[in-house]
């Protein structure tokens, strides 16, 4: 099923993963790839936002 897709290509270690893919109830398997999947878009979405240049104008270099 797709669940268990996911729960394929997540990047997680590889004893997650395995607990994850053993798991046999589908509807806890949605909801712990559901909190994984939150945890991810969470980070995806700190890591892409714009940067506020102003905080990093200074006496040092910006390198």
């Amino acid at each position: 099923s797709l669940l268990y897709l996911a729960a394929t290509i997540l990047r997680i270690a590889s004893a997650e993963k395995q607990e994850l893919l053993g798991e046999n109830d589908v509807l806890q398997l949605a909801a712990t790839l559901k909190e994984l999947l939150r945890r991810e878009v969470t980070l995806m979405e700190i890591m892409t936002a714009p940067v506020n240049a102003p905080q990093f104008v200074g006496t040092f270099s910006i390198n």
